[in-house]
């Protein structure tokens, strides 16, 4: 993708030049802000806009999944922690993988999952940073359906924490159950850490949001967490709906007979 920007080094990042980045970035504080131009497809096949974008090289190379170029940078700067911090934020708070995970520019998913292995295997790295709304990676991750792969990488770290909670109180797997992504919910079961029984700033359980749309789809869902020896279908705070009370108020007859008996 190439385009007219006022920064040479944005460019070479954004068209995959490596030669030129590496003598580029020679004289570059690898921190600093780089300003271009980024094309958004604002209706598919049909209109193109160019969005000004003001962003680190090293973000910008995360963004692009610019393997290589992340790698050199880790291995040039990794030991100046005065010019370089691998733990660098965005003005949405997004660090280096969460930025993988939100690109629309990174298509080849592998590509991804490489990229977010090369940066988690960094000691320095936090897995657990969060962004303005308080979100983890592994949040943002279950948000998107497509990342299940990288939600199963992101759970194999040995610092990431199942039971941050985001700005509105909700856990990873409030997020999983709300979206009834039964998949991931498995996954994060089977994390010795996750707490099945928090409320959010509502009151709700994960158990409760994912009966809160439809029922057919949530089935699967509540069976993985019903099954689950810790869960109590009868716990709520506030004025809030219990989980069982929540299938009785909406006939929901089947899942309230699978919470009874624990599976159908």
């Amino acid at each position: 993708m190439n385009g007219t920007t006022s920064d040479p080094l944005f460019d070479a990042i954004v068209d995959n030049n490596f030669a030129t980045f590496v003598q580029l970035l020679g004289g570059t504080e690898i921190d600093k802000t780089i300003t271009g131009f980024i094309r958004k497809e604002v209706r598919t096949g049909i209109l193109y806009i160019h969005v000004p974008t003001h962003i680190s090289p090293f973000l910008l190379c995360a963004k692009f999944g610019r393997y290589e170029m992340l790698e050199f940078v880790i291995q040039t700067y990794s030991r100046h922690l005065t010019i370089f911090n691998i733990n660098q934020q965005d003005s949405n708070g997004h660090n280096v993988v969460a930025n993988i995970i939100l690109s629309h520019e990174i298509d080849d998913r592998n590509c991804k999952i490489n990229c977010i292995k090369l940066l988690t295997c960094n000691l320095s790295f936090n897995i657990n940073t969060v962004n303005k709304h308080r979100e983890s990676v592994l949040m943002l991750a279950v948000k998107v359906e497509r990342h299940y792969e990288i939600v199963k990488l992101l759970l194999k770290h040995k610092q990431i924490n199942v039971s941050l909670h985001d700005q509105f109180g909700n856990t990873v797997l409030m997020s999983a159950s709300r979206r009834q992504h039964a998949t991931i919910i498995r996954l994060l079961l089977q994390n010795t850490n996750v707490s099945v029984n928090d409320c959010n700033k509502c009151g709700q359980t994960a158990l409760y949001q994912c009966l809160c749309d439809n029922e057919e789809a949530g089935l699967q869902c509540v069976r993985q967490l019903s099954n689950y020896s810790d869960i109590d279908v009868n716990y709520a705070k506030g004025r809030n709906f219990t989980a069982m009370e929540l299938t009785l108020e909406h006939d929901m007859f089947l899942t309230h007979a699978m919470l009874m008996h624990g599976r159908i």
